[in-house]
């Protein structure tokens, strides 16, 4: 009787998920909890029962996870991991399957943990459980060897570590997961090739190549954009219900658009801007309360500000990155503790003023500033430079090279030494220097 309760509510929680009222999903999600503790309380020693029980705390956590609750999704995942996944990893059984099972569900244990943790910007601790995700996934898979998920298992580990470290200025680190999802990925889909989700494995994983690639060689990133973005078009266009599909074929434009804008063609990456919002506005409809697709949505429209200010076209560019730091904005007060809304503010803030700047309005310019700064939180050296260009701008030689020299001693104390972004943005501060002392 309680492990049907337990599975209505499991089922009714989806249905609500699906419609998106995650409030109304967490509530039947809890009740299906409720029943399996009981179960497990009367059968404290029943494996079936406790995987089920574990279960039910993931979904909660990962429930709990798009609604913001971070702290009681990490509670919820760590009494899976402790409680009950170690437990049933460990456990005396001569089933081999079953083995395998509990070593693999104690895997996703720990991915769900290092997701919650890069959600909220603590990114040492979800690469340590990443790490332990990866080691369990690459044990499963040279005991097992034949076994394709396993290897596609360990494939799709190395692709979280890997862009997580790009989204940490992480370069190297970063290359050497991507090589390895992309030996993976290769490889299943040459044994798979009518299986969609090996094809969608391939298609991201030459993205993540070209992303660990732009700042070093355009030329091969480009080439692993081009094989990204046809093997996910074709995919999308014979399987449109796949959201996942869709979602990574806009971050490849969106990625390629990058680097076209990097390497100065404007009008070539305004149009691949422009493909992966017309996808992301499509997602972003088609599920309004998913803040990740909307999330997705805004972070393009900044790209494409950026391309059409680059390529003169300011009063559009302003445009966009007003919508843009609008949607930054909402979705940062409903889940105001998601680092990487935070980031996608502050950057649009910044280049507000930048923009502000170059159109000499001084009082814009200070004013995007100064909020760059107050939602950044703590003391960063592009926003220190963005704030030291905005008061040199309104004469105030004193406080732009205070805010300067500020960024300067943190990248000697906080970067990460030998990354090309920390390099750069070094090289700008010390030419922004000697502007500032000189007072013109």
């Amino acid at each position: 009787m309680l492990n049907e309760v337990a599975a209505t509510n499991i089922r009714i929680g989806d249905i609500q998920k699906r419609t998106g009222d995650l409030a109304s999903a967490l509530v039947s999600y809890q009740e299906a909890l409720a029943a399996r503790e009981r179960i497990c309380e009367t059968v404290p020693d029943d494996n079936g029962y406790l995987r089920m029980l574990s279960i039910s705390l993931n979904v909660i956590g990962s429930a709990q996870v798009r609604t913001g609750q971070f702290n009681e999704a990490l509670d919820n995942y760590e009494r899976s991991l402790g409680g009950i996944a170690q437990r049933l990893a460990n456990s005396d059984t001569d089933n081999d399957t079953v083995r395998r099972r509990f070593q693999r569900d104690l895997s996703v244990v720990y991915g769900l943990l290092a997701g919650a943790h890069q959600e909220i910007g603590e990114f040492d601790a979800a690469l340590r459980r990443f790490r332990q995700m990866l080691r369990i996934r690459e044990g499963i898979a040279q005991k097992y060897p034949d076994s394709g998920r396993a290897r596609r298992d360990v494939g799709i580990t190395h692709f979280f570590i890997a862009r997580m470290s790009l989204d940490t200025d992480q370069p190297e680190q970063a290359r050497e997961h991507a090589e390895h999802f992309l030996a993976a990925s290769i490889e299943g889909y040459e044994g798979n090739p009518k299986d969609w989700r090996y094809a969608n494995d391939l298609g991201t994983a030459h993205q993540t190549m070209g992303r660990t690639l732009a700042g070093r060689d355009s030329d091969r990133a480009m080439s692993h954009f081009d094989q990204s973005v046809e093997i996910l078009d074709r995919l999308s266009a014979e399987h449109p219900e796949i959201v996942l599909t869709r979602d990574m074929l806009a971050t490849t434009y969106a990625s390629r658009a990058e680097l076209k804008s990097g390497v100065g063609a404007t009008e070539a990456a305004i149009e691949d801007y422009q493909q992966a919002l017309s996808i992301a506005d499509s997602l972003a409809s088609e599920d309004p309360n998913d803040l990740a697709a909307r999330e997705h949505q805004a972070s393009i429209i900044y790209g494409l500000a950026t391309a059409l200010i680059a390529s003169g076209e300011r009063e559009q560019g302003e445009y966009q990155l007003e919508s843009a730091r609008e949607r930054f904005d909402q979705m940062l007060g409903e889940q105001p503790r998601k680092a990487s809304l935070k980031e996608g503010l502050v950057d649009t803030l910044c280049e507000l003023s930048t923009l502000m700047a170059d159109l000499r309005d001084r009082r814009a310019a200070s004013r995007y500033a100064e909020q760059a700064v107050q939602v950044a939180g703590e003391p960063r050296p592009v926003v220190l430079r963005v704030l030291a260009r905005a008061r040199h701008l309104n004469g105030d030689s004193a406080g732009a090279i205070q805010a300067a020299e500020q960024a300067l001693n943190l990248l000697g104390d906080g970067e990460r030494d030998g990354s090309a972004r920390s390099t750069q943005v070094r090289e700008q501060l010390e030419a922004d220097l000697a502007v500032y002392r000189t007072g013109s």
